[in-house]
């Protein structure tokens, strides 16, 4: 699991990637969202918040969006990872674990598992190969600067990301 100073900076990465929205809107595929990323039509806040919210412009409180955040991280992150895919996330850093909870949050565990050697390369610990496997897939071209900022958290372990995303950084292959 992830340390309380982890699961803030997750929180925080998050909020840059997916937004922090305290009102019910339409995201870019029409799906009605709120909080940090939370898909209403998936997901029922009925359980967390004791109420459903199904309908743009219907609102949450900070602390009830905090719930739907944890509930998300847990169940959409952690719990399908060391289900899935235990050996890898229990061997990462927390710096690529957030990466990884990053990454299912953004393309779903189901998504996720179909980058075979993206993970096998992540099991191995070879990070620049995780890092060129990733930049070369459709979910890279798709994403933008999120996809940028994971990429770099595998291949270099930390979060000190170039100020101008415009240039390429992308990873090499290396000749064997």
């Amino acid at each position: 699991m992830l340390s309380e100073k982890e699961l803030d900076l997750l929180r925080q990465e998050l909020i840059r990637d997916e937004g922090y929205q305290l009102k019910a809107y339409r995201d870019t595929k029409g799906i009605v969202s709120i909080g940090i990323g939370w898909n209403c039509q998936a997901n029922n806040t009925i359980p967390l918040i004791g109420r459903k919210i199904d309908q743009v412009g219907e609102s949450i409180t900070n602390d009830e969006c905090l719930k739907l955040f944890k509930w998300s991280v847990d169940n959409v992150g952690i719990k399908p990872l060391l289900k899935y895919l235990p050996d890898i996330y229990n061997s990462l850093s927390d710096v690529r674990k957030r990466a990884l909870i990053n990454l299912c949050f953004n393309m779903g565990i189901d998504t996720l598992l179909k980058f075979k050697p993206t993970l096998e390369h992540m099991r191995l610990g070879q990070f620049d190969d995780v890092a060129y496997h990733l930049e070369r897939s459709l979910w890279y071209r798709q994403v933008g600067n999120r996809a940028k900022r994971i990429v770099h958290m595998f291949k270099y372990n930390n979060t000190d990301f170039p100020s101008n995303y415009a240039t390429n950084f992308s990873s090499k292959k290396k000749k064997k």
